[in-house]
C-alpha cells in the first residue's frame, strides 16, 4: 500500500506528540519538584566578632609560679656612696659545710669616683681560701663597657662613661667556687660619674645600632629585622 507524503507527515507528528506526552507524564509522577529560588531570608548570617558558644564556665588562676617581674633599678645617692663598698652577697647551696669550704671573695675593691669622658679600669682577681682559682662573670655591663681576660686569673673592667652616665651606678661581679659553682659571692661596687669643668672634653661617640643576634632561617622564610639606634 502506498502512503502519501501528507499522510506520512501526519503519522510522524502524531507519534512525536504521543512520545512527548508520555515523557511529561513520567516526569510529573516520578521526578523531583523544583525548589523555589533563594530569597532574602536564605542569605547566610554573619558571625559577630564577640560570638562565643562557651557557657557556664569558671576562670581560675594558674596555680604555678608567677612570671618574674623586673624591679626598677635602685637610685643611689651620695649617702649610699659615702657608706663605702657594699656588702657581698653570698649564695650557699643546700648541704654545703661552710666550715670546710669557705666562699670565694674579691680583695682590694672599693667605690670609684670618675669624671665623664675618663677611662675607668678595675682589675678583678677572685680569691679562694682553699687555693684553687675561682671563676667569675659580670652580671650586667654598662653600655660601652668591657670585661677583658688578662689570662692570669684576673679580668679588667673597662668603661668610659659619658654625659648620659652621670650619677651613681652599681656594677656587680660574681665569683664561683671551683669545687661547687653554685657556691658563689657577688660583689657590687658603686661608680659615681660627674661632669667635668669643661664638658667639651667628653668624647662625642657616634650613634650605634642596638645589639643584633645571629639568626638562622630557611630559604623563602620571611625575615623581619627591627633595628634601633642609640646615642651615648
Amino acid at each position: 500500500m502506498r502512503i502519501s507524503n501528507r499522510t506520512y507527515r501526519f503519522l510522524a507528528l502524531s507519534h512525536f506528540l504521543a512520545l512527548s506526552l508520555a515523557i511529561a507524564s513520567c516526569s510529573d509522577s516520578n521526578g523531583p519538584e523544583s525548589s523555589d529560588p533563594p530569597g532574602p531570608d536564605d542569605e547566610p548570617i554573619a558571625e559577630l566578632s564577640d560570638f562565643n558558644s562557651a557557657s557556664n564556665f569558671t576562670v581560675l588562676r594558674e596555680p604555678g609560679p608567677r612570671l618574674p617581674v623586673e624591679e626598677p633599678a635602685k637610685q643611689f645617692t651620695d649617702a649610699d656612696f659615702a657608706q663605702g663598698l657594699p656588702s657581698p652577697i653570698i649564695q650557699v647551696p643546700e648541704g654545703l659545710d661552710t666550715a670546710v669550704n669557705q666562699p670565694p671573695f674579691f680583695a682590694n675593691l672599693d667605690n670609684f669616683d670618675i669624671v665623664a669622658g675618663e677611662l675607668l679600669e678595675v682589675v678583678y682577681l677572685p680569691q679562694n681560701p682553699e687555693g684553687a682559682l675561682p671563676g667569675m662573670f659580670p652580671e650586667k655591663l654598662p653600655q660601652g663597657a668591657s670585661f677583658d681576660d688578662n689570662f692570669n686569673g684576673s679580668k679588667t673592667f673597662r668603661w668610659q662613661p659619658l654625659q648620659m652616665d652621670v650619677g651613681i651606678s652599681r656594677f656587680t661581679v660574681t665569683a664561683l667556687d671551683p669545687a661547687n659553682p653554685l657556691y658563689r659571692t657577688s660583689q657590687p661596687i658603686l661608680i659615681r660619674v660627674t661632669l667635668p669643668d669643661d664638658p667639651s672634653t667628653i668624647p662625642n661617640i657616634p650613634p650605634m645600632l642596638g645589639e643584633f643576634r645571629a639568626h638562622t632561617v630557611r630559604v623563602n622564610d620571611p625575615v623581619v629585622v627591627e633595628l634601633k639606634g642609640s646615642k651615648r
